[in-house]
C-alpha cells in the first residue's frame, strides 16, 4: 500500500502508477528473478546506451568541421551543423554512428563515423512504495539503488526490507528483487546492480 502522497506529487504519481500497473503486468508470467540470477556485464556493455543528458564525442573522418564533442539535448538528439538535429536516443554508439553516417550521406560521400560517450548523464528513476518521498530522481549514472532510496529518505517503518524491486522496460521487461541487507552489507552483486534511465523502484 503507498502511503499518503502531497497533492503537489499527484499528478506525477499517477502517472508513474499507471506506467508501474503496466510494466508489472508484462511480468506476470515471470515476477521477479532474483538480482544474482542476472548475469554479469561489464560497466562499459551497460553505459553504451545514449540517453538525453550525456555528452558525446562524435568523430567523422577528414570532416573536423563535423567533429567534437556534443551534449544530447532531453529530446535526444545532437545538434549537426551539416545535417541538422540528429536523434540519438535509446541507441548503442555503433548504432548512432550508423545514424549519423545515414545522415551525413546525404552531403559527404562515404562517412567513416565514430561515436563514443565521454560522460553520462544522469538517470531518471522513480521510487514508489513504502518510501518517505516517493516521485521523481534524476541520479548520477554511477549511483545504485541504495543512493536511489537515500534521495527518497529511506525506507518508511511499514517498509518489507525483503521486498525491493527494480522494474525496468526496456529492452524487455524485468522485475528484479532485492533485500535491503545485500544492498547494504555490502553484496557486490547487489550493490554493483547499474540502474538505468528509465527504471522504477517499487519497495513494498
Amino acid at each position: 500500500m503507498l502511503p499518503f502522497l502531497p497533492s503537489r506529487a499527484s499528478s506525477f504519481i499517477a502517472v508513474s502508477l499507471v506506467s508501474v500497473s503496466l510494466s508489472l503486468a508484462s511480468c506476470v508470467k515471470n515476477p521477479y528473478i532474483w538480482f544474482d540470477q542476472i548475469p554479469v556485464t561489464s560497466s562499459e556493455a551497460r553505459l553504451n546506451l545514449i540517453k538525453p543528458g550525456d555528452r558525446i564525442s562524435v568523430f567523422v573522418d577528414q570532416h573536423v568541421d563535423l567533429s567534437g564533442a556534443f551534449d544530447v539535448s532531453s529530446s535526444g538528439d545532437y545538434p549537426q551543423a551539416l545535417a541538422g538535429n540528429i536523434v540519438l536516443t535509446g541507441q548503442s554508439t555503433e548504432q548512432a554512428a550508423l545514424t549519423i553516417r545515414t545522415q551525413l550521406s546525404r552531403f559527404v560521400q562515404a562517412p567513416t563515423v565514430r561515436v563514443s560517450i565521454i560522460l553520462p548523464g544522469p538517470n531518471r528513476i522513480t521510487v514508489l512504495g513504502e518510501v518517505q518521498d516517493v516521485g521523481p530522481q534524476s541520479l548520477a549514472y554511477d549511483q545504485g539503488i541504495v543512493g536511489a532510496l537515500a534521495a527518497a529518505g529511506g525506507l518508511s517503518q511499514f517498509a518489507n526490507s525483503d521486498s525491493i524491486y527494480v522494474v525496468r522496460t526496456k529492452p524487455s521487461a524485468l522485475r528484479v528483487r532485492f533485500r535491503y541487507d545485500d544492498l547494504v552489507a555490502p553484496n557486490p552483486r547487489a550493490t554493483g546492480f547499474m540502474l538505468q534511465d528509465g527504471d522504477i523502484i517499487v519497495v513494498e
